[in-house]
């Protein structure tokens, strides 16, 4: 069958669309399972429709999240492709359908990025073919995916493959190939910061156990200057962050999740569970990776002298990892180092990576199969039609969500004063008069920095409350405050060198690749 699969182009895309059709085929004949996620990813995606509809491309803020206060969450959580399916709502299909199309397309790349990563490699289709299966099928992605509703992590499923592929290339082969490792890179700066973490931890594994070749060979260079340009390229989004946070504090950055990491630890035994319906429906931990890879470790074992050095490395590695997201791992020593990860067992996501690229076999197909047919079973409508913050990470400190309902669409000041207003997304314009004091207006509106105010035309200053809120001064007995998020002089900035960078990579890359197809 593989042969045959294997035989022309034609027959390996329409494999790859049926490999995406099984792991798909809830989303398409059923309606959608309530996600832990779900309808935080949802609200992203309408609030990105509600941007479009305001002529905002790219924007910074959500106006109309918590009651028209707005909501930080692109400056902290990347968005850039929701645009997909926010486009797609925004011509005509539902929010819901249009993420279920999105999962479709996500599945699709997944099978088709490790396809690609391990026909580069081996130069071996067959072996193409079953590491996509094993990787685009594995349980872990499929709990990701539904039980979890976790859309960056199934997003970044897409791009480390990229990464393995583009950091193989500097380290074995072709070093002028570094530009993979960017792309791979920058996709996953820009779905999911804690995946970018996790696999940083193999990439810095990885090269320190070639690093006498790196520097040999001055491949180390090719490392550096894949660096320079992803952080170039994702630079309006990871820029505006740090500044962000180094303003202000935010509920996700005073946490203590150190405290939590040996207690979320799984028994050893919970490797070794494949069946997926009791975490579905009981337990909201992913449990274990799959019996394909047991057998697939089994088999490693019996053929271990047959093995390359980088077989080797992805079974060592992805067993090493898959030890730490256990209970007999010492997290105490190393909670602070891993505190950004949440929960242990996101390492599944790299031993799912490792062992598929290492081997394949096609029972992993089987959960894939299992967990969308219980989806079909489970679905139930969801309300996606309110805007969900989830435990409010990106909210600045002092600001509370039940605050913000309670006080409403108000304007609080320090004496009395009489006015109205008028507010449009974040732009508010206030009309004030028998103001006899210095005074401080409290606006029904989130801070984050980039808000600008004028008092009768002249700037005034703009700070946070205690509430978390917008904060103005005015001295003048009347006249007009007009109030608006115009952004950062960092995030302007940013966005121009992205641009830039992203054209002139494109034209090197394609450049290249008109090179190497000659």
């Amino acid at each position: 069958m593989i042969n045959k699969i294997t035989s022309n182009k034609k027959n390996i895309l329409i494999f790859l669309l049926i490999a995406t059709f099984i792991t798909s085929f809830s989303l398409l004949l059923s309606k959608m399972y309530w996600g832990h996620d779900l309808v935080f990813h949802l609200s992203r995606i309408r609030a990105i429709k509600d941007n479009l509809n305001l002529g905002v491309v790219g924007g910074y803020m959500y106006p109309n999240y918590l009651d028209g206060y707005g909501y930080g969450n692109p400056l902290f959580y990347p968005d850039i492709f929701l645009y997909i399916p926010a486009i797609i709502s925004y011509l005509g299909l539902s929010i819901l359908s249009s993420y279920k199309l999105f999962l479709v397309l996500i599945n699709f790349l997944t099978f088709l990025t490790m396809y690609i990563t391990i026909k580069s490699i081996t130069g071996n289709k067959k072996s193409a073919i079953v590491s996509s299966i094993m990787y685009g099928c594995a349980s872990y992605k499929q709990i990701d995916m539904y039980t979890r509703a976790a859309l960056g992590e199934t997003l970044s499923f897409i791009f480390i493959p990229l990464i393995i592929l583009g950091i193989y290339e500097i380290i074995y082969r072709d070093k002028n190939k570094f530009y993979i490792l960017v792309i791979g890179m920058s996709g996953l700066i820009l779905c999911h910061l804690i995946s970018t973490y996790l696999i940083c931890i193999v990439l810095v594994i990885l090269c320190l156990l070639n690093i006498k070749k790196l520097i040999k060979e001055n491949r180390i260079w090719y490392i550096v200057i894949s660096a320079i340009i992803t952080i170039l390229l994702t630079s309006y989004f990871v820029f505006p962050m740090l500044e962000q946070m180094l303003n202000d504090k935010f509920f996700f950055n005073n946490l203590d999740e150190t405290s939590h990491l040996s207690t979320r630890a799984l028994p050893l035994w919970s490797l070794f569970i494949e069946f997926p319906y009791y975490s579905y429906t009981k337990l909201w931990i992913p449990m274990g990776i799959g019996v394909a890879y047991v057998v697939s470790t089994i088999i490693y074992f019996k053929n271990y002298k047959k093995c390359t050095w980088f077989i080797h490395f992805c079974y060592i590695t992805s067993i090493a990892f898959l030890i730490a997201s256990t209970n007999i791992f010492p997290w105490n020593l190393f909670k602070n180092i891993l505190s950004p990860i949440q929960f242990p067992w996101r390492f599944y996501l790299i031993s799912t990576l490792l062992i598929s690229i290492a081997t394949g076999l096609l029972t992993g197909i089987i959960p894939a199969i299992l967990i969308n047919t219980l989806n079909c079973f489970n679905s139930k409508v969801i309300d996606y039609n309110k805007y969900e913050i989830s435990f409010g990470e990106y909210m600045p400190k002092g600001a509370t969500e039940d605050y913000i309902y309670k006080r409403g669409n108000i304007i609080t000041s320090t004496y009395p004063i009489t006015h109205e207003f008028t507010k449009k997304g974040l732009s508010m314009n206030i009309k004030f008069n028998d103001n006899k004091k210095s005074n401080t207006l409290e606006l029904p509106l989130l801070y984050y920095k980039g808000y600008l105010a004028k008092v009768n035309g002249e700037y005034t200053s703009v700070s946070k409350s205690i509430n978390g809120l917008v904060l103005i001064d005015i001295n003048q007995n009347s006249g007009e405050v007009i109030v608006n998020y115009k952004g950062t002089l960092v995030q302007h900035v940013t966005k121009i060198i992205s641009i830039i960078t992203l054209i002139a990579f494109s034209y090197y890359v394609i450049k290249k690749e008109v090179q190497y197809e000659k």
